[in-house]
């Protein structure tokens, strides 16, 4: 049995691939991928819901216990939109920085002038809040200064607050702002590990879809070749045998088929290589054939199909030993048969006329040219 029968094109399976269902992700887009999305909505998710959880106990300390209530609510909803922008657009976008950076500010200062007087710890709950959610602009920032110039500007806030309004040292108020520099630059180096990974993911995704396409489509060309070579080829090839068809022209004719059909079957080219084609006649000859092809092995030469079939034609014309040299020239391949005893060239030179090519004749020697198209 010959190899494939064709080999198709396989697409590029990683030109784009579904992300969202309103966006198209590509393997090589700066932009945060959709599992940092989820990532930093988790992060901000958590971060309300701790604060929620907290507000219950905290809240009764405070003068006007509405006050941190509403606060929350507000940012809360803020938060929500943001989310819900995100996750519509697919993607954990820039433009949430350009929010999050003066609500944060705004926040702090909010929840410093509410604060019970000598109140500390979570009852400062916007501190708390905002240090959570510096981990989710380190996931989302996309770059290291941007993360941790919003983490900078959220401390000195802090610390500000803390001087001005709360009457507090400064340097307690700046050893408490650690996790305003700390988590953003944690949450960047998450999201240069998770942009990595989920790319060399993507990547070995479609190279394991490329090969099982690749694997599939050889089975089913092996399946087509072997039914053609059966049920096909071989009964070509049965036709073509001397004396089965008797009438020249047809006998010709059905070699011709038979020699393109068994080069299809063999290399999976519709136009078979002149090459290729050439050893099998050499190999299926009734008589000793000496090839001489290396001027075809530079580069692959279209195999007329009349030149073939004159070849074939001389080859079966006689039973003497011969040597066949192949050659491109004048826009088209040369073939000459040397030998004694070449034989009859039979229809040859009628085959190649009708191709617009020529047959020479000389003693012991046979010379075959047709252009190549």
């Amino acid at each position: 049995m010959g190899a494939p029968v064709s080999r198709p094109d396989t697409p590029a399976p990683g030109g784009t691939a579904s992300a969202h269902p309103r966006t198209r992700f590509r393997p090589d887009s700066p932009e945060p991928l959709p599992l940092l999305l989820t990532s930093s909505l988790t992060v901000r998710g958590s971060a309300l819901l701790v604060m929620w959880l907290t507000l219950p106990w905290i809240a009764p300390l405070f003068e006007r216990p509405w006050q941190p209530v509403a606060l929350l609510a507000a940012v809360t909803a803020v938060s929500a939109v943001v989310a819900a922008w995100w996750w519509r657009a697919g993607q954990a976008r820039l433009g949430g920085l350009a929010v999050d950076l003066p609500l944060g500010v705004a926040m702090l200062v909010v929840g410093g002038l509410i604060l019970p007087p000598g109140g500390t710890g979570w009852l400062y709950f916007a501190a708390a809040y905002n240090q959570l959610l510096s981990f989710a602009v380190g996931l989302t920032a996309g770059k290291l200064w941007r993360a941790l110039g919003v983490g900078a500007a959220w401390a000195a806030t802090v610390v500000a607050v803390g001087v001005v309004v709360r009457h507090q040292p400064w340097a307690a108020e700046l050893a408490g702002t650690a996790g305003f520099l700390v988590n953003p630059l944690v949450g960047w180096a998450a999201a240069r590990y998770l942009r990595t990974s989920t790319r060399a993911l993507w990547a070995a995704q479609r190279q394991a879809v490329a090969r099982i396409a690749d694997l599939a489509g050889a089975t089913e060309r092996e399946a087509y070749a072997a039914a053609l070579h059966d049920r096909g080829l071989q009964i070509m090839e049965l036709l073509a045998a001397d004396g089965v068809v008797t009438d020249p022209a047809q006998a010709a004719r059905v070699r011709r088929v038979a020699a393109w059909l068994r080069d299809f079957v063999d290399t999976g080219r519709a136009e078979p290589d002149l090459l290729a084609t050439l050893r099998t006649l050499a190999d299926r000859a009734g008589r000793p054939v000496r090839l001489h092809d290396a001027a075809l092995r530079a580069g692959p030469v279209t195999a007329p199909p009349e030149l073939v079939a004159a070849v074939a034609a001389v080859l079966d014309g006689g039973t003497g030993p011969v040597t066949v040299r192949a050659t491109p020239r004048d826009g088209g391949v040369r073939i000459t048969v040397v030998g004694v005893g070449i034989g009859d060239p039979g229809p040859a030179g009628q085959l190649l006329a009708g191709a617009g090519g020529r047959l020479v004749s000389e003693p012991e020697c046979l010379e075959l040219w047709a252009p190549v198209r």
